[in-house]
C-alpha cells in the first residue's frame, strides 16, 4: 500500500488519480478523521486529505506528523508520497518535514513539475500567470534541513550523471533535494534516480512525478461500486481563479438550459448568510429546477490576488462561503436528487462531501489532465459521481468537456496546453 498525503481534497484527487491510471485501486479519504483501517486495507493506494493548507505552519506540521505516525503503526510496510501544491500554496516545507520525521525518511526528493498541466520549474523557480514563485528561496527560508538543488542542465545530462550529482549533494549533508523539470522526459530521468534509492527517500511532488509510480502489488483491479443513480448535474463553483471564470463564462455561453444561482459573496461574508441562501433558493425554485444547476459566486468575475499563504481572515470568509454552497446543495438535493457534481476548488469539494456525510471517494478515471472523477462513498450522496478541479486547471471548455463526459455526449477534448 502507498499513502498519498495531501493538504486539500482536490490535490489529493489529482495526484491519486495518477495511481489509478497505473493500476492501483485508489481510495481518497475526505479527511483524516474519515479513515477506516478495515476499509482502506482493500486498496493499493490511499490518498488522505489532511485539510491543513490554511493552518499555521506549526499546526500543519503537527497534524501531518500525527497522521503519518498513526498510519505507520497500523501499516508498517506502507510507502508514502507527499503531494504538494504545484504552486506551493499552504505549508509545503513544514508538511514535507513532518512526513520525513514521522516516517523516518532521511532524504526527500521534491519534484514540482507537471508538464501535462503546463507547470514547470527551472533554476528553482516556477512562473505562473506572470508571477514568479521562488521555490528554492522558500525552502531555504523555512526549512530546518539542508537544501540541495538540481538544475535543469544537470537533469538533462542523463541518469548516470544525475545519480552522481545527487550523491554529491547527499555527501554534503543535503536532506531535501529540489529537482528542476520542464518535460515528461525530465520527470522520467528524475524518477529513474528515485528508483535507485526509493526505500530511503520520500518522493514529493504534484500529479506529474506521481504518474511514474507503478503498481507492484496484486491490488490492481478497481473495486466495484454502486451504480450511479439518476439525478441532476450540479456545478459547485467556489474558486475565484480567472481560469475558472473563463470556463464558467464559456459554459453559460454555450448552455442556456441550466438553472443558474449567483451568490453574493460579500453578503455571505459580511452580512446575513442565511438570508442570502434563502434568496438564492427562492430564485432557483421559482421555476422548475432544470437537469443542470450552476452555483457560482459573483466575485468570480472580479480580479483577485494570488496568495501563497492563507490568513485567518481569508479562511474565515472562505468557510462562510463554502457553508452557504453546501446548504444550498442540500436543498437542491431535497428538491431533485443530485447524481453528478463538478466542483472547483478543494474547499468546495470538501464542503459538499462533508455536508452530505461522505467518507471517501473511489477514484475512477482522469477526464482531463489533473481533473479526475470518482464515486462518493457514504452519506446522502453515496454512489453519486464527482469531478474535482483545481481553480487554475483546464482550458476554457473544461467544464463543458466534463459535462459531456458525465452525460455521455462525446465531444473532442482539446488537450490542456494553456499556461495557468
Amino acid at each position: 500500500m502507498i499513502f498519498i498525503v495531501a493538504d486539500d481534497l482536490t490535490g489529493a484527487n489529482d495526484s491519486a488519480i495518477q495511481f489509478t491510471k497505473n493500476g492501483f485501486a485508489t481510495y481518497v479519504a475526505i479527511t483524516a478523521n474519515d479513515l477506516d483501517q478495515n476499509q482502506i486495507s482493500d486498496y493499493g493506494a490511499v490518498a488522505i486529505n489532511t485539510d491543513t493548507r490554511a493552518l499555521p505552519p506549526a499546526d500543519a506540521f503537527a497534524a501531518v506528523h500525527q497522521l503519518v505516525k498513526e498510519q505507520r503503526a497500523a501499516f508498517p510496510d506502507a510507502d508514502y508520497y507527499k503531494k504538494i501544491d504545484s504552486l506551493f500554496r499552504g505549508n509545503p516545507v513544514q508538511e514535507i518535514e513532518a512526513v520525513m520525521d514521522a516516517g523516518a525518511f532521511h532524504l526527500a526528493y521534491v519534484v514540482p513539475a507537471f508538464p501535462e498541466g503546463n507547470r514547470s520549474m527551472k533554476h528553482g523557480k516556477i512562473v505562473n500567470l506572470g508571477q514568479t514563485i521562488d521555490v528554492a528561496d522558500l525552502f531555504e527560508k523555512e526549512s530546518i534541513k539542508k537544501i540541495g538543488q538540481v538544475a535543469i542542465e544537470e537533469v538533462r545530462e542523463g541518469k548516470e550523471h544525475l545519480l552522481a550529482f545527487v550523491e554529491e549533494l547527499k555527501c554534503k549533508g543535503c536532506q531535501i533535494i529540489l529537482f528542476d523539470g520542464e518535460s515528461n522526459a525530465d520527470l522520467e530521468t528524475v524518477h529513474s534516480v528515485f528508483e535507485e534509492a526509493k526505500q530511503e527517500v520520500l518522493l514529493c511532488g504534484s500529479a506529474g512525478i506521481a504518474s511514474y509510480i507503478k503498481n507492484q502489488s496484486d491490488q490492481s483491479q478497481p473495486i466495484q461500486s454502486p451504480d450511479v443513480r439518476e439525478g441532476i448535474l450540479l456545478y459547485a463553483i467556489g474558486s475565484r481563479s480567472q481560469v475558472t471564470a473563463k470556463q464558467v463564462s464559456q459554459l453559460m455561453k454555450e448552455r442556456s438550459d441550466i438553472s443558474v444561482a449567483i451568490l453574493n459573496a460579500e453578503e455571505i461574508k459580511q452580512g446575513d448568510a442565511a438570508k442570502e441562501v434563502a434568496r438564492v433558493l427562492d430564485e432557483l425554485f421559482q421555476e422548475d429546477l432544470k437537469e443542470e444547476c450552476l452555483l457560482v459566486l459573483d466575485s468570480l468575475f472580479e480580479e483577485s490576488a494570488f496568495d501563497l499563504k492563507v490568513t485567518a481572515e481569508m479562511e474565515s470568509a472562505a468557510k462562510k462561503i463554502m457553508k452557504a454552497i453546501g446548504d444550498i446543495a442540500v436543498q437542491i438535493n431535497a428538491k431533485k436528487p443530485i447524481s453528478k457534481i463538478i466542483a472547483t476548488g478543494g474547499d468546495t469539494a470538501l464542503e459538499i462531501c462533508k455536508t452530505f456525510g461522505a467518507s471517501g471517494i473511489i477514484l475512477k478515471q482522469e477526464i482531463l489532465p489533473g481533473i479526475p472523477y470518482g464515486e462518493i462513498v457514504g452519506g446522502g450522496l453515496d454512489g453519486a459521481v464527482i469531478a474535482t478541479k483545481s481553480g487554475g486547471f483546464g482550458e476554457e471548455q473544461a467544464l463543458i468537456d466534463i459535462r459531456n463526459f458525465f452525460l455521455n455526449k462525446p465531444k473532442e477534448v482539446i488537450k490542456w496546453q494553456s499556461i495557468n
